[in-house]
């Protein structure tokens, strides 16, 4: 029984010792502080260029789980800015679009609306301050707006209206943005 013991804890120990040896290094990197968790992974496939422009839409449409919820879309666009700033990517070099749309909208509001829409405070408001100063350009769909009866004095200030989300993704494609949809 003794060696079956010593057996089982010497598998373990090497367990141990080759998942530690195969973890990536772990060092975060936020520049959007508490949002977007990134892992460095220096070995990983498909690093980006760190000269390279980057362009990207992100067509959010999905409403959180609950009002007192972040947004995962925002959280995923986070996400994407960590992971670019830790390869190289200058700030300068980030192109990045946000586009709130149908259930998204309510993301895009200032803390009055959201309070009278939801009953309690928005919980996007810091990480949309945050993708702001990153350089991430944000804006809600003008047609959601209209149709949920709401309008440019309800916006959180850093978020401006494009006419639609749709005609939106066409410019910025035909511009050499890549549509990410969230």
């Amino acid at each position: 029984m003794r060696g079956t013991s010593l057996l089982l804890g010497l598998v373990l120990a090497g367990m141990t010792y080759f998942a530690q040896a195969a973890t990536p290094a772990t060092s975060p990197a936020h520049t959007t502080a508490m949002h977007g968790k990134a892992i460095v992974l220096p070995d990983a496939a498909h690093q980006p260029d760190p000269k390279m422009r980057q362009r990207a839409v992100f067509s959010l449409t999905v409403a959180p789980a609950s009002p007192a919820a972040t947004d995962p879309g925002l959280e995923r666009v986070a996400r994407a800015v960590n992971l670019l700033k830790a390869s190289g990517v200058t700030k300068k070099q980030l192109d990045f679009v946000v586009l709130l749309s149908e259930g998204a909208t309510d993301s895009a509001l200032a803390d009055p609306a959201y309070r009278v829409r939801h009953g309690v405070a928005n919980p996007n408001l810091g990480l949309i301050a945050q993708l702001s100063a990153a350089g991430v350009q944000m804006f809600v769909c003008g047609q959601a707006l209209h149709s949920r009866q709401l309008d440019s004095n309800s916006l959180a200030p850093s978020i401006a209206i494009s006419l639609s989300a749709l005609t939106s993704i066409i410019t910025l494609q035909q511009q050499g943005y890549a549509l990410v949809p969230l």
